[in-house]
């Protein structure tokens, strides 16, 4: 019997490949749709942190913070 970790991650494997098969069966529009909803989901995770660490700055202010954490994160992802 292999041990726990190897377990977990097996079990783990599975699971994402599960998810990619259900995926690639989805259809376009519901992708999409799912991806807008995601990205919502994200962006009100990343506002919230933007609004507890400047509690100070304005609604505007925070838009521009959210902006430059996007350009930040695009040119990491571009340059790794």
């Amino acid at each position: 019997m292999g041990d726990m970790a190897t377990e977990h991650a097996m079990s783990d494997d599975r699971l994402f490949v599960d998810k990619v098969m259900r995926a690639r069966q989805m259809d376009p529009a519901k992708k999409f749709l799912l991806g807008a909803q995601l990205y919502e989901y994200a962006r009100g995770i990343a506002m919230a942190a933007i609004r507890a660490e400047h509690p100070e700055a304005t609604p505007e202010e925070q838009r521009k913070l959210f902006k430059r954490r996007q350009a930040i994160a695009k040119w990491i992802e571009e340059n790794p």
